[in-house]
């Protein structure tokens, strides 16, 4: 009997064929990356502390944590910060919030509610973006913003932004509201 080596190369030929590379297995890995989390947590209780205090405590429903986006989501959100006495400084809620761990930005959305302790003031929408590097929050284009403060005045409109550096507001159209002005400066402005 003579061996040609044709049974040899009919052998590895079926077995090529029989291993195909499948390059589309890495890409479906790949997208489930980032829209699988690779966290899941529910009952959150998050604090932070310095040696002797409480700077800031948050609650949550629920988060989930995807490495490969960069970003964190959480919903269900209540959040208290305080100053170096333990005061209560200012809280919010929110349904939701993406936060990116890269750049610290965040969209907020859902029933939010931030209240200023310290500034004596608050804001109500449906939809915010937090710039950390600029220290920024814009509401959602063609969405209204309610802000108030403790004196009774009320402004709502669209295009809400807040510079939180420089602690300036500015609504850039559709604006309505009250400003009010406490007794004591109105009696000291009428007499100048």
């Amino acid at each position: 009997m003579r061996y040609t080596g044709g049974f040899f190369l009919f052998f590895l030929a079926a077995l090529f064929c029989a291993c195909s590379i499948n390059y589309r297995e890495g890409q479906i890995a790949e997208e489930l990356e980032e829209t699988v989390p690779n966290i899941r947590m529910t009952g959150l209780r998050h604090r932070m502390a310095t040696k002797d205090r409480l700077i800031m405590e948050m609650t949550a429903r629920s988060s989930e944590s995807f490495e490969a986006a960069k970003k964190i989501v959480i919903f269900g959100v209540d959040f208290y910060e305080y100053d170096q006495d333990g005061v209560l400084i200012a809280e919010g809620r929110a349904d939701s919030v993406v936060y990116h761990t890269d750049t610290k930005n965040a969209e907020i959305e859902g029933n939010i509610e931030l209240i200023s302790h310290r500034e004596k003031g608050s804001i109500r929408t449906q939809r915010l973006y937090w710039d950390d590097e600029r220290r920024f929050l814009a509401g959602a284009a063609g969405e209204e913003t309610e802000i108030f403060d403790e004196d009774g005045s009320h402004f709502s409109g669209m295009g809400f932004e807040a510079d939180i550096k420089r602690l300036i507001i500015s609504f850039m159209q559709t604006v309505d509201g009250n400003y009010v002005v406490e007794d004591d400066e109105a009696e000291n402005k009428g007499e100048n």
